[in-house]
């Protein structure tokens, strides 16, 4: 009996250990406490799986019989855990309780399988625990692939996928499905087994595992067509931008090829003024003419075409809607980060900007854009009142123009992320700001 104990215990912290780690390199970034009180809550976890084990789901147990409320007792403990330890949906910690659930539990089976084919002269749970650990290191890459290569990207979105109310149901369908058949054919450690009984549970096990990168692919896909067509919005409205500032450069020609034709007569009427020393009438003149012909030009805010195209085509819009907007932009025509990130930085942050102030009541609206170079980082800061209500959950702002996320800080993020910058957006009751800063080398 005592053997039995230490094998199971040995088992399943071995089990714990491969399993919580490869769980936790994606989510370290949502740790909601220190490592030593996470540590300190997945052993927890760790020990109550023990316990359950022991007295409900080993072979022979005390309490057998209660089997399946153990069961739903540890998943139920297990997502109160993973609530307390990270900061995640409560329908993603249960997809990602419930498929290291159906891993652990296949692997199991798989192992069982194996050491009752064999028939070997050892006791049965040492021999049982040395084939699980044999199977789980076999598994690792599978589990490394699904978790850090898939899971990670999806935590990487920083976003929170309403999907998730959804794919949880393939871990729990697969498991029932297990815990239904496989439970009653071959947990009993004296069932006869055969190969087509180990290839079935190998074939459940892999079809399983597809369904789980399946599921995650799909976030992936999903997310990532929707960075892709608000790419593609941006694109456009740059391209529009471009078209209208050459539009207004064209007729800016033309407008001083009509100014040149006028100044001819207009210096004929200043010349003849001046010859006849009316100086009255000819300061009366050149004031009736200097409303006319001054601050006709647009100046660009900056040396780089990108950020002027933008900041220019929304500081029209601004002074349309009544929203006073200053602008500090001191930067050069290169600059060593992507024109589409720049677009996508500037763009989302000051459209979002005036879409704040358009909601907010009153006369005193009022942006202000920063950005300069130094010490070879992008500076910017972007401070603008508001008026809807400011909404976020978990470190996520959502949009006050739709349910869900908003999209344009979620490209910001993605986009700072990308270039290994940094982000920091804060508020109080008159502001919100955007402070970023990209590295260029």
């Amino acid at each position: 009996m005592i053997t039995n104990v230490i094998s199971i215990t040995l088992r399943i912290i071995f089990s714990s250990v491969v399993f919580l780690y490869f769980i936790c390199v994606p989510l370290k970034s949502r740790f909601r406490y220190g490592r030593l009180k996470t540590v300190l809550l997945f052993s927890t976890l760790t020990i109550v799986s023990v316990i359950i084990t022991v007295l409900f789901l080993a072979a022979g147990a005390s309490y057998d019989q209660y089997a399946a409320p153990a069961i739903i007792f540890w998943i139920a403990y297990a997502v109160f855990i993973f609530s307390k330890a990270v900061k995640c949906s409560f329908l993603e910690i249960i997809f990602v309780v419930l498929v290291s659930l159906n891993f652990y539990a296949n692997i199991m089976t798989i192992a069982k399988l194996i050491v009752i084919m064999a028939d070997l002269k050892f006791p049965f749970y040492p021999a049982y625990t040395a084939a699980s650990i044999g199977i789980l290191i076999i598994y690792v890459p599978l589990i490394w692939f699904l978790m850090v290569k898939l899971y990670q990207r999806v935590i990487e979105f920083n976003t929170e996928f309403a999907a998730w109310k959804y794919l949880w149901l393939i871990p729990a369908l697969t498991y029932l499905m297990f815990y239904v058949k496989m439970t009653n054919d071959y947990w009993d450690e004296r069932v006869h087994a055969t190969i087509r009984d180990l290839m079935f549970c190998i074939l459940w096990s892999l079809s399983s595992y597809i369904f789980f990168c399946i599921a995650l692919l799909l976030l992936i896909e999903t997310y990532e067509k929707t960075i892709a067509v608000e790419h593609a919005i941006l694109i456009t409205a740059q391209l529009k931008m471009q078209e209208e500032q050459y539009q207004r450069l064209l007729d800016n020609i033309a407008e001083t090829a009509r100014i040149r034709h006028d100044w001819h007569h207009h210096l004929l009427t200043i010349h003849g003024l001046a010859k006849q020393q009316k100086s009255q009438e000819l300061n009366q003149y050149i004031s009736r003419l200097m409303p006319v012909y001054l601050d006709r030009e647009e100046c660009p805010v900056c040396q780089n075409h990108v950020i002027n195209i933008i900041l220019l085509h929304y500081s029209e819009i601004a002074k349309t809607e009544g929203i006073t907007i200053n602008i500090k932009a001191e930067l050069p025509r290169y600059i060593a980060i992507p024109d589409i990130d720049l677009c996508i930085v500037f763009g989302n942050l000051v459209e979002n900007a005036i879409h704040a102030c358009i909601s907010k009541c009153g006369t005193d609206k009022f942006i202000s854009i920063y950005a300069v170079m130094r010490h070879e980082q992008l500076v910017i800061m972007i401070k603008n009142t508001y008026g809807n209500t400011i909404a976020f959950k978990d470190g996520v702002y959502l949009s006050t123009k739709n349910d869900g996320t908003g999209m344009g800080l979620l490209s910001v993020r993605h986009v700072v992320d990308k270039n290994k910058g940094h982000i920091q957006i804060s508020h109080d009751k008159d502001y919100f700001c955007v402070k970023i800063i990209l590295p260029t080398t």
